[in-house]
């Protein structure tokens, strides 16, 4: 299954979800399904006129996508990352790149050429739940693929501990730093989805093999962990579907 990403994430092709659900009756669930769908669509219109190159640079139209992902995040579930529907390939179409990114991120989201990708597997895959970041250089090049693996609530790695370090190698942010301050007591794991990246690597289409991205992710611990908190996700019953997600390092997308 496909999933174009929007911001933000946006699947091209889904199954029913009712985003609003839980909601108590009929049609209080209509009219807040109605009210989302039409601020998907003015933020859709707002990524729509910017072009990568200005999406860091034109503070009025930044202000006002932060203003819209806060609105449909009032309005979502509280358990996303425990929903069968986060399974799938994601597009990403947007994202803020603070700069506690790496350069390596902040390089790749940059480069209005690249398609990236995110593939989640943790509930239709029942041996091993991952994550996989993909960038596309075009068919007739090839891609990196970096793998992690993932644990939810509902899916739980046995022993996982979750990021504790802010991820600076001798002071120095090479991989990104990441948010340290929070209360565990107030973290939302039904929203959550931790993990570690395991591998990475090349491929290349004139290549009859694949080149190994060169961190040794298998040998650091805290310094490859992260989180990614699903903070909403739109009514499945649509053609697309849109996901609003944050991340340990503070970007949006």
């Amino acid at each position: 299954m496909m999933r174009l990403i929007v911001l933000l994430l946006i699947l091209c092709a889904s199954n029913g979800f009712q985003i609003s659900s839980h909601l108590p009756t009929e049609s209080k669930t209509c009219l807040k399904s109605k009210k989302s769908e039409q601020i998907e669509r003015d933020l859709i219109e707002q990524i729509s006129s910017l072009s990568i190159a200005q999406r860091e640079k034109t503070a009025g139209t930044q202000k006002n996508i932060i203003k819209l992902v806060q609105k449909l995040e009032s309005i979502g579930s509280d358990s996303y990352a425990c929903k069968d529907e986060i399974d799938g390939r994601w597009r990403l179409i947007y994202t803020t790149t603070p700069e506690t990114a790496s350069p390596i991120q902040r390089s790749f989201f940059s480069v209005k050429a690249f398609k990236i990708f995110q593939e989640i597997s943790i509930y239709e895959n029942s041996q091993c739940p991952t994550v996989s970041n993909i960038v596309d250089f075009g068919k007739n090049i090839g891609k990196l693929q970096v793998n992690a693996l993932a644990s939810t609530e509902r899916r739980p790695i046995p022993d996982f501990v979750p990021r504790k370090g802010d991820g600076k190698i001798f002071g120095m942010n090479v991989l990104g730093v990441s948010k340290t301050a929070e209360n565990i007591d107030q973290i939302n794991k039904k929203i959550r989805i931790d993990f570690k990246f395991d591998e990475a690597y090349f491929e290349f289409k004139l290549v009859p093999f694949k080149l190994p991205y060169p961190v040794p992710f298998r040998w650091l611990d805290d310094e490859v962990k992260g989180w990614i908190d699903i903070t909403y996700l739109s009514d499945f019953s649509q053609k697309g579907a849109m996901r609003i997600s944050r991340g340990n390092k503070g970007t949006i997308f």
